[in-house]
């Protein structure tokens, strides 16, 4: 009876499958990461990022992380 479910599809029970979960890890990890260089840059440099653009581009890096690494994934493993 599993292997009919693990055949069929995606799991319909709410749970994330393995590449989605994935995907979202490394869109994390692509926004701290942008996170760590603002941190360089205004250690290093004498200009402040403001709050509001800080968190605005690091969603918009994790959020394309996130969707790169779910399409390249599919791309990559073919190849």
């Amino acid at each position: 009876m599993s292997d009919a479910r693990e055949r069929s599809g995606p799991a319909t029970d709410g749970r994330l499958s393995p590449e989605a979960k994935a995907s979202l890890l490394w869109g994390v990890v692509g926004g701290l990461a942008f996170l760590v260089l603002v941190q360089g840059y205004e250690l290093v440099g004498s200009e402040a990022i403001t709050v509001t653009a800080k968190v605005g581009v690091t969603l918009a890096v994790a959020v394309g992380a996130t969707l790169l690494t779910y399409a390249a994934r599919s791309r990559l493993a073919a190849g």
